[in-house]
């Protein structure tokens, strides 16, 4: 049996485990930042974030809504996030090894095949649930939360759903690590004080790997 950082019992996860080909090596993990997650490089000295792409490997990605609005906690927008990070999975190929959907971000660990694929992966399911967004806001005539996102946007775009990039992380391979990732994701609920336990919260890989239940995205991690 095994107990993950977040203290919670995981014992059918380890059956499970995932393994990521390649090893990135090079890329250590971030320290993490205010809010709990995982912080830029110099994020407090003004140096601006590098996604790194190393070709086969696992990605651990965060997305965060622009000034932290709680979108995702709208039905509608969070079915449509999901929808496209789905449609982008199909496109580049990539196995979603586990994810969790909060209020105003969401968190990612995806296998890309190929080098290359991981600016276009993001740029994929960013830019369309970008666009769908808005349209579902202004069908719902949340013009308070338009104007928000309409404040921040640039390039020509009506609204900025998303803040400027995502931060993604090559995850070395190896189960401890990969492990020590998907607890991370599916704890965040509960460090957010949202759930007391990650398997209340519905809109994670938790009860797939746990109870073998479908969820909102579709897992598939790989076989050792």
């Amino acid at each position: 049996m095994f107990f993950g950082v977040s203290g919670f019992e995981v014992g059918p996860l380890c059956d499970r485990l995932v393994h990521c080909a390649g090893n990135p090596t090079g890329n250590p993990e971030t320290k993490l930042g205010a809010r709990g997650e995982p912080g830029a490089q110099g994020e407090h000295s003004g140096m601006k974030w590098r996604n790194i792409d190393v070709g086969n490997a696992a990605y651990y990605i965060t997305g965060t809504v622009t000034e932290w609005l709680p979108l995702l906690s709208i039905a509608d927008v969070r079915q449509r996030v999901c929808d496209d990070i789905e449609f982008a999975l199909d496109v580049f190929g990539g196995k979603l090894l586990a994810f969790v959907i909060m209020p105003t971000h969401v968190h990612l660990l995806v296998h890309l095949a190929e080098e290359g694929l991981l600016h276009g992966f993001n740029k994929r399911w960013r830019g369309r649930s970008g666009r769908h967004i808005p349209k579902i806001l202004e069908r719902l005539g949340r013009a308070d939360l338009l104007g928000v996102l309409a404040a921040h946007a640039n390039g020509g775009c009506r609204y900025a759903s998303w803040k400027e990039q995502t931060r993604d992380l090559g995850v070395i391979s190896g189960t401890k690590k990969l492990l020590e990732k998907i607890e991370y994701i599916h704890a965040n609920p509960v460090r957010r004080g949202l759930v007391e336990h990650p398997g209340d919260w519905l809109y994670s890989s938790w009860r797939f790997y746990e109870r073998g239940e479908e969820v909102c995205l579709p897992v598939t991690p790989f076989e050792l």
